[in-house]
């Protein structure tokens, strides 16, 4: 089992986690090999999920996370999968919006004449 040992804590990566909302990545790991209890260290992506290109963010991460995400013993390929699953899902989300928008909206050259007056006219306001 690989083993990260720098700056004397031991991590011994078990299995990786996704939050979608907040996009979370969750590292789950032992620090010991006999050790039943397992730890997870959360790293929230906070604004980077709205960078677009997933080598960006997962460059970024290992260089706030250098304990944890220690390229000797994580696969670089592994954080990209799992960032670009994230990015599918707000890319997702972000279309669905749209689409709802695009549905629920009325441009004001369609709107019926009477409520055109009910929105300009000061009659209806009273000061």
């Amino acid at each position: 089992m690989n083993q990260v040992q720098p700056f004397d804590i031991r991590v011994i990566p078990i299995k990786w986690v996704l939050k979608f909302d907040p996009p979370i990545i969750g590292l789950v790991y032992k620090q010991h090999q006999k050790e039943k209890k397992k730890h997870l260290y959360q790293i929230s992506l906070n604004n980077l999920i709205f960078l677009t290109n997933p080598e960006d963010i997962v460059n970024q991460i290992i260089y706030e996370h250098p304990v944890y995400l220690n390229r000797q013993f994580i696969k670089y390929e592994q954080l990209i999968g799992l960032v670009r699953k994230l990015l599918d899902y707000k890319n997702q989300k972000l279309q669905e919006m749209v689409e709802f928008m695009e549905d629920h909206l009325v441009e004001y050259d369609d709107a019926d004449s009477d409520q055109e007056e009910k929105y300009t006219s000061n009659k209806n306001y009273s000061f």
